[in-house]
């Protein structure tokens, strides 16, 4: 019963050291020292198992005493190269590595040679083995290579940096317990005692070596399988537990089986305590991963739940401080960082914005100056090999573990940066894979924040600008509205001071014409008439200047009385065909036979008349022809001055009825126009109810006229 339950206790140490094997052989970081690590272990297993076998089979003992010899060595060999290279490739060169893999191999062979051991005796029921000279070898080769993996270790622990020198303290310690115990119990008290007393106890030194180092695993990111193993623990632990009862139970059963008949009470004791065996299995799982996620695994978070949480506030947030402050709370807190921060640089004018979850040194705002020159998108401080580098230094000086650009395609934005963690554990792969993945989706949200911030300063900066010019033209618009109250001041005041001198040359005039003063010759009526003509002409455009400042103070008013428009555009040609004689224009009106009288304002109607006749005068070629037109048509007066002159521009006919607007092709062929006219007319035809009639064409003349409602003086 003793070697069954040594036996049964040697294959859970084999389980616990292969599968350790298998984890690390399968997800480790170090391609070359994983696949020595898993040798290890799964030598040292062989070890345990024939040690077990060698005491429990007397018939083979022989042949698993030599097992656990070969199995030693391939140990001492896989740990000696695996120390080398751990955590990277040692000096070693290659002529001397393959040195000491030759007599690795050699004393593995030695192992089985009838001179090593040669045989073994069962004195007081446990197998003593017999060495031979050859035995002394295998001890040399094992105190060299021990001795020699132990000072590397040793000489690394003090040379490597902070993490690293963690990892090796907990792999130095597993290996003192094992090499120590295992030695003395199945190395060297069996030489010293003959006899393998305590040669048993061997295999629990490898639950020694595989204690602290499954805790640098879990702990401080040994071989980076901190998950694995910690879910390996919970069902270690489980199975162990589960196996310690069963044996009971067996034991239980194997007792009162042999001695005496079970009874229905026992049989039913035995049922009801397999049946709870079986219904805690799975509580019992529950709660052993509950205690070794609290022991290894205390910051532990699901890196897509922190991602979803982060991708959810950078689509609602717009502002870079905002979507910054929010998603660097949720990395820190997932993290369990003492800080986090996001510095954003801005390309333009370097202007640097920090945004800080917890407490970060007063240095942070200075990273972009010291890292600029740094490729490397992820800096991660317990993964730089070299201690001497330039950017561990600035990172330990700085306070900083991890920094990673904010970088997308077309350029970097800033950093993302995180102190170490509040546990004093150092970042895990997942760690490192979160921050470069939220690096990623950060600099890309931060980029179109910075865009919207971009657009929206450019929007403010041009609604600025637009009321600032908005501003300035209501100025300018104000100094122009003086100006022009001015300009009519002065238009008024001219027009009145010239208005009476001017009534008094025409009126000496018309008097002299007339023959009051004697009777004149030919040449002195021609003259005069002229003169009396353009005294005329300037007496309607005083009264024209007159108008216009009228109307800008509201005081033009309409007198309007019975008129007969015929008599009114007679009287007109009579006055312009001399001018249009002297401008070699043939004037033609064709008068109405009969028209009816309308209610209008003669004075102001005759001025629109004189206007549109005048104009056709003076923008007719020579040998040209104007034609005015009187007649009635559906209820309405139809007047219409037709000329073959020089036309209106397309482009410019919408601003012709416009103060003060003249066409550029009548300033060239009127020099002297005021530009009121057509704007006065325009005026008047409106208030009158009328309608402006207006047709042009460049090079082939124009038609200025409107159509009067047929209105009589009303009843009173």
């Amino acid at each position: 019963m003793h070697n069954a339950f040594e036996v049964f206790s040697a294959e859970l140490v084999c389980l616990v050291l292969i599968g350790l094997g298998i984890i690390v052989l399968g997800r480790a970081t170090y391609s070359g020292a994983k696949r020595l690590f898993a040798v290890l272990c799964i030598s040292l297993a062989g070890w345990v198992q024939a040690n077990a076998l060698a005491e429990y089979s007397q018939s083979s003992s022989l042949f698993w005493t030599r097992f656990t010899f070969f199995s030693i060595s391939i140990a001492l060999l896989s740990f000696l190269l695996f120390v080398v290279d751990f955590p990277k490739k040692g000096p070693l060169s290659a002529r001397i590595r393959f040195l000491i893999v030759c007599v690795g191999l050699i004393v593995t062979g030695i192992s089985w040679a009838p001179e090593f051991i040669t045989g073994v005796t069962f004195p007081n029921g446990l197998s003593t083995p017999t060495t031979g000279p050859l035995y002394y070898i295998f001890i040399a080769y094992f105190l060299t290579y021990f001795g020699y993996a132990l000072y590397v270790l040793i000489r690394k622990m003090r040379s490597e940096r902070r993490v690293n020198r963690e990892r090796i303290k907990f792999i130095l310690l597993g290996v003192v317990l094992l090499g120590g115990l295992g030695s003395i119990t199945n190395l060297f008290l069996p030489v010293l005692l003959h006899s393998n007393t305590y040669i048993n106890y061997g295999m629990y030194a490898t639950i020694l070596f595989a204690v602290p180092v499954t805790y640098a695993i879990a702990k401080h990111r040994l071989f980076d399988v901190r998950r694995l193993i910690t879910r390996f623990l919970g069902y270690a632990t489980l199975v162990l537990s589960m196996s310690l009862m069963y044996g009971l139970l067996v034991t239980l059963v194997t007792f009162y089986g042999v001695h005496t008949k079970l009874t229905l009470t026992q049989l039913a004791i035995v049922t009801v305590f397999t049946i709870g065996l079986v219904l805690i299995t799975q509580p019992m799982k529950r709660f052993f991963d509950k205690v070794t996620q609290a022991i290894f695994y205390q910051d532990a978070y699901e890196t897509q739940d922190v991602l979803d949480k982060i991708n959810a506030q950078l689509v609602r947030e717009t502002s870079v401080d905002s979507l910054a402050g929010r998603s660097l709370h949720l990395l820190a807190h997932a993290l369990k960082a003492q800080y986090g921060a996001i510095i954003v640089v801005d390309r333009k004018s370097g202007e640097v914005r920090t945004i800080v979850v917890g407490h970060a040194p007063h240095t942070t705002a200075e990273i972009p100056k010291h890292f600029r020159s740094y490729s490397q998108h992820l800096l991660v401080l317990d993964e730089i090999e070299d201690q001497t580098t330039p950017a561990m230094n600035l990172m330990q000086t700085m306070n900083v573990s991890v920094l990673a650009h904010l970088a997308t395609s077309k350029e970097r934005l800033g950093y993302l940066v995180f102190g170490d963690k509040v546990s004093g554990n150092m970042y895990s792969t997942q760690d490192i894979s979160l921050v470069r993945t939220a690096a990623a989706e950060i600099a890309v949200a931060t980029e179109n924040a910075l865009r919207f911030e971009e657009i929206e300063q450019f929007t403010k900066t041009l609604q600025d600008k637009v009321e600032q010019a908005t501003a300035e033209l209501r100025q300018t618009n104000k100094k122009l509205r003086e100006l022009d109250e001015a300009k009519d001041e002065f238009m008024s005041l001219a027009s009145h001071q010239l208005r009476t001198p001017l009534t008094t040359v025409k009126g000496y005039l018309s008097m002299v014409l007339e023959g009051d003063a004697g009777k004149l010759n030919h040449d002195q009526t021609h003259l005069l008439r002229q003169a009396y003509i353009s005294s005329q002409r300037m007496v309607f455009l005083i009264a024209d200047f007159l108008n216009v400042s009228r109307i800008k103070t509201g005081k033009f008013v309409l007198e309007p009385k019975n008129t007969d428009l015929r008599s009114v555009i007679a009287g007109e040609i009579d006055q312009l065909t001399a001018t249009a004689a002297n401008r070699k224009v043939a004037l033609v009106y064709e008068e109405p036979a009969s028209f009816p009288n309308l209610y209008l304002d003669d004075e102001k109607i005759r001025q629109v008349i004189m206007n549109f006749i005048d104009n056709a005068i003076y923008y007719t070629p020579s040998g040209g022809t104007i034609t005015v037109q009187l007649y009635a048509e559906d209820n309405k007066a139809v007047f219409k001055v037709t000329d073959t002159g020089i036309g209106v521009p397309v482009n410019e006919r919408a601003h012709l009825f416009t103060k003060f607007y003249r066409a550029s092709n009548a300033r060239k062929a009127r020099p002297d126009g005021t530009g009121i006219g057509l704007f006065m007319a325009k005026k008047i035809i409106d208030l009158e109810g009328g309608t402006l009639i207006f047709e042009s064409e460049v090079g082939v003349g124009s038609t200025f006229g409107f159509t009067m409602p047929v209105k009589k003086k009303p009843a009173k």
